[in-house]
């Protein structure tokens, strides 16, 4: 598929679609993924979760306020040694 057919799928596919786009190696691909509506806070927590993905991709979940509702997610971002420094500051502060 061509980067183009990927994002498309990306940002209108299914819970399977967005699952095997996340494997992709392309960032943009990534980021589609995120910015899907249909995107679960499960999935969003475990994209948080993971130490592979490009900070830029953790930055744009810490922007969402809906998602930063959630605490897991928050716990996620803070593990993470790739969320940028300036992110995970902020965020410390809310833990219990």
């Amino acid at each position: 598929m061509t980067v183009g057919t990927k994002i498309r799928m990306a940002l209108t596919g299914n819970k399977e679609a967005r699952v095997l786009l996340l494997r992709d190696n392309n960032k943009v691909v990534h980021l589609a993924c995120i910015k899907n509506p249909r995107i679960t806070e499960g999935e969003v927590q475990w994209v948080a979760a993971q130490r592979h993905y490009d900070s830029e991709l953790l930055r744009h979940i810490a922007r969402n306020r809906e998602w930063m509702k959630n605490y897991q997610i928050r716990l996620a971002l803070i593990k993470n040694p790739k969320t940028p420094i300036p992110v995970a500051t902020p965020l410390v502060k809310t833990l219990k």
